[in-house]
């Protein structure tokens, strides 16, 4: 088998409340694995803890227990020097294409800031490097004069995504990074992504709380509710099939783009709002929400397992429920 370039084993993230001696356990125990060239969805609503996930593996958000692998190497307990060599091999593509660029640089020195910290050559070969990324992510080289502000949000996220790409990172972690722009925008980025992908081998831990963009470019699925992973599998068998009560919800409140007289009547909708992390339900913590709940999902947590090979749910009545697939995807 495949070495994965990204590992992540039973990761736990806190953030210490201040004035109090309580954490917020915002990442629960959470564990999966990319493997080369292959992209990895992270859904779920806000505040299930999917971007935290993804700043936990950049280690921008603390680690309390558990380990991430990056190509072979753990990194997880990096410091100083070794955390910046080793954060080459990862690049993030953030939600706010506008934020993530300094309005005081040019795209040609946004591309090139990577390069230049880490000394990839001469001023020369670091210029010729910049127009070759814009080139790649389709803007023409008069895009490298501008500023930001003369962009717009479509051309911003492509010269994100060329700056992610300049130190030829094995992984790119995609955090909501379409969910700011027009569809159509969206549209022509996903297909951004998933060439580059076949081209350069690259692997996607890509999050979003879409669905239907999740469907368009993951080959393997993983849901979150509320810090941890309660369903994972292949993208066709998730969407098509899903094993847990939460994925059949997210798929009945996907919008339906055709006319009201055609659309499917809703008869599963989720209930309330997602339960406060300081304070999770017992047991399962989707009870609360779920409308096939029992007696047994209050007193017992329902242990991540595999119901079928490639399919992982956390659902205590997974072979015994018939739950609805999306429709049109």
């Amino acid at each position: 088998m495949t070495a994965p370039v990204l590992e992540v084993v039973d990761l736990r993230v806190d953030y210490k409340l201040r004035g109090s001696s309580r954490a917020l356990r915002a990442v629960d125990g959470v564990s999966f694995h990319v493997g080369p060239g292959e992209t990895f969805g992270l859904i779920g609503e806000s505040g299930s803890g999917k971007s935290t996930v993804a700043r936990a593996v950049m280690r921008l958000a603390p680690i309390a227990t558990g380990t991430v692998t990056v190509d072979g190497s753990p990194f997880h307990h990096l410091r100083g020097r070794a955390l910046r060599a080793a954060r080459r091999k990862v690049q993030m593509v953030f939600q706010d294409p506008h934020e993530s660029l300094d309005p005081r640089m040019t795209v040609r020195q946004s591309v090139s800031e990577p390069l230049v910290a880490t000394g990839a050559g001469t001023r020369a070969e670091i210029a010729a490097r910049a127009d070759a990324l814009l080139s790649q992510v389709e803007l023409d080289l008069d895009h490298g004069t501008r500023h930001p502000h003369a962009l717009s949000g479509g051309q911003k996220q492509r010269v994100n995504i060329a700056r992610a790409l300049a130190l030829d990172p094995p992984l790119l972690i995609c955090d909501e990074a379409v969910s700011a722009l027009d569809l159509s925008v969206q549209a022509g980025i996903l297909n951004l992504l998933l060439r580059l992908q076949r081209e350069l081998g690259l692997a996607y831990l890509f999050i979003s709380h879409d669905l239907a963009v999740v469907a368009h470019v993951a080959d393997r699925v993983g849901v979150m509710y509320l810090g941890q992973l309660v369903e994972v599998g292949a993208t066709a068998a998730v969407v098509g099939r899903p094993r847990h009560p939460y994925t059949e919800a997210l798929l009945a409140a996907e919008p339906q783009p055709v006319p009201p007289s055609m659309r499917r009547e809703r008869t599963l909708q989720l209930r309330g709002d997602i339960p406060s992390p300081l304070d999770p339900p017992s047991g399962c913590r989707f009870r609360t929400r779920c409308a096939y709940a029992q007696d047994r999902c209050a007193a017992e947590v329902p242990p991540l397992r595999e119901v079928e090979p490639g399919s992982w749910t956390a659902c205590h009545f997974a072979e015994q429920l018939q739950l609805a697939g999306g429709a049109g995807h």
